[in-house]
C-alpha cells in the first residue's frame, strides 16, 4: 500500500498516529547520533542493559518535544516551543495529573515498532511518592530542584543496535474529524520533521575522545588543564540499565501511554565525574554511561 493511503487509514479515527522511515546507522555510536540530533533545552537519551553485560537492543533518543510539564510544590508549569515557560495551575498529584494528559493523546499502534515510540519521558523527584503514600512531613529543600520534569515526545530515532538501522518517528495529532485534505497536509508536515532528523544523523559531530585520566599537561593558551579529581556529583534519573525494574503499564488513575509505551522507573544515582564536565554536555553523558 502506498504510504500515503496507509497513513490516511490509520488516521481516519484521530488520535497520535507515528510516520516512520527507516536509514542505516551502524557507523554513529548511540551518543554520536544523540550529539548529532540533540538541540536546546531539550533532548533524551533511553538505554538499557541486559544482564548487566550487554546493552539492549534498542536505544531511543529525542529532542524538540511537543510539551514539557514542571512540577514544583503543587505548582504545575508548562513549556511549549511558542511560548517557553507559562504557569498551568496546581495539583497535590503530578503523577495523576500527568496521566489525564497522557489520556488526552491515545496513540495509534503501527506493527514493527519498539513498544516505546513516544509520550512521556523525564523524572520524578523521590518526594513525589509523598503524593501516593501517606508519610510523615519531608526534610528541608536544600537541592531547589523541582519535583518532575518531563517531557511529551513526539520525534524519536530509535536505534536499532542488533541490524545497524534507526527508525525515526514523527508522531502527528490528528483530530478526530479531519478531513483526507487536512490529515494529508499532517502527513507531509511529518515528513518534513523527519527529513530534518535524518539530515542532522547525516552529518557530523563535534565529539573528541574523553581521556579518563588527566597528564597534567598544559592546554591551550599555556593554562593547566584542570586535575581529573572526582569531585563533581551529578543526579542520573532518567538513563535506564540493569537496576530498571517495570513498574507495570498502569499507574494511578490510568496509563501513562495508553498505547503500547513502557513505564519503567530507575532509582536516581549520584555519580563522580570529572570537575572540567559541565552539566549537560554530551561528554557528561559520555562519562556517566
Amino acid at each position: 500500500m502506498d504510504p500515503r493511503d496507509a497513513f490516511l487509514e490509520r488516521a481516519k479515527s484521530g488520535g497520535i498516529v507515528p510516520v516512520i522511515r527507516e536509514v542505516i546507522t551502524d557507523a554513529d555510536t548511540p551518543v554520536a547520533a544523540f550529539a548529532k540530533i540533540a538541540r536546546p533545552p531539550f533532548a533524551f537519551l533511553l538505554e538499557s542493559l541486559v544482564g548487566g553485560e550487554r546493552w539492549a537492543r534498542y536505544t531511543f533518543l529525542g529532542t524538540e518535544p511537543r510539551e514539557v510539564w514542571r512540577y514544583r510544590g503543587q505548582e504545575i508549569e508548562r513549556w511549549t516551543p511558542a511560548s517557553s515557560w507559562e504557569p498551568a495551575g496546581q495539583t497535590t498529584d503530578p503523577i495523576t495529573h500527568l496521566a489525564d494528559r497522557m489520556r488526552a493523546l491515545p496513540s495509534v499502534a503501527l506493527p514493527g515498532l519498539p513498544r516505546f515510540m513516544g509520550g512521556a519521558v523525564g523524572y520524578l523527584g523521590y518526594d513525589v511518592v509523598r503524593s501516593i503514600e501517606r508519610l510523615p512531613p519531608g526534610p528541608t529543600d536544600t537541592l531547589g530542584v523541582p519535583d518532575a520534569v518531563v517531557m511529551i515526545a513526539d520525534s524519536l530515532v530509535i536505534l536499532d543496535n542488533v541490524f545497524g538501522r534507526a527508525i525515526v518517528v514523527a508522531n502527528v495529532e490528528v483530530p478526530a474529524k479531519a478531513s483526507p485534505a487536512q490529515r494529508l497536509r499532517l502527513y507531509d508536515t511529518a515528513q518534513e520533521r523527519l527529513d530534518t532528523l535524518i539530515g542532522r544523523l547525516s552529518g557530523t559531530h563535534q565529539l573528541a575522545p574523553l581521556a579518563l585520566e588527566d597528564d597534567g599537561r598544559r592546554g591551550a593558551g599555556g593554562a593547566l588543564r584542570p586535575q581529573s579529581k572526582y569531585t563533581r556529583g551529578v543526579r542520573t534519573r532518567c538513563r535506564q540499565d540493569s537496576r530498571v525494574h517495570r513498574r507495570g503499564r498502569r499507574l494511578p488513575g490510568g496509563p501513562v501511554a495508553p498505547s503500547g509505551s513502557a513505564w519503567r522507573g530507575r532509582p536516581a544515582a549520584t555519580v563522580p565525574v570529572p570537575a572540567r564536565l559541565e552539566p549537560g554536555s554530551v561528554s557528561l553523558l559520555s562519562h556517566t554511561r
